[in-house]
């Protein structure tokens, strides 16, 4: 240790005796050692917990948590009378649809009608075609184009079309 008669560095205070300790500089090896071993411990625990709520039937899907009890005002606001829903109108992407009765997307069936078909605003094209057939042969092709980005159009698809495709970022909603 040093005495107040020490003498003094010019630059760092007093001149230090070799028999004072070095100065710590913050924790030392061994407990920095026991944090880094509870951090594991921590993550591994946390882990094993994630892994036997998955196994025991756990699911990623929020819809499947339980909803909260129901509170005095959500029961009156219960008792009023719902509107319908509306009906669910099914939107088509990229894909060939074979012409039917019902629309089962991807690569279902698609009933006869006009459709707003729509192309993404991101620089992404869209193609359509009305098909006489579904063998893929440029020949099968009975009307075709190309969207440009955020363009739309109507397509009316045909009894008599065997197929109805889109390529590139679109969809397509039914309007009558």
């Amino acid at each position: 240790m040093t005495s107040p008669d020490a003498p003094y560095s010019y630059y760092h205070g007093p001149v230090s005796s070799p028999a004072d300790p070095p100065p710590s500089k913050g924790r030392s090896p061994r407990a920095l050692a026991g944090a880094l071993v509870f951090c594991f411990l921590a993550f591994c625990l946390l882990g094993a917990v994630l892994c036997l709520g998955k196994a025991l039937g756990g699911s990623d899907d929020p819809s499947s948590l339980p909803l909260p009890a129901e509170t005095a005002s959500s029961t009156a606001a219960a008792a009023k009378p719902a509107k319908p829903a509306p009906p669910k109108v099914a939107v088509l992407h990229a894909g060939t649809y074979e012409v039917g009765k019902r629309t089962d997307p991807p690569g279902g069936l698609v009933a006869a009608g006009t459709y707003a078909v729509r192309s993404s605003a991101d620089g992404v094209n869209c193609y359509w075609a009305r098909l006489s057939d579904l063998s893929g042969d440029f020949t099968s092709i009975n009307a075709n184009g190309n969207l440009q980005p955020g363009a739309t159009a109507r397509i009316t698809v045909k009894s008599s079309d065997a197929g109805f495709q889109l390529r590139g970022d679109c969809e397509a909603r039914k309007v009558s």
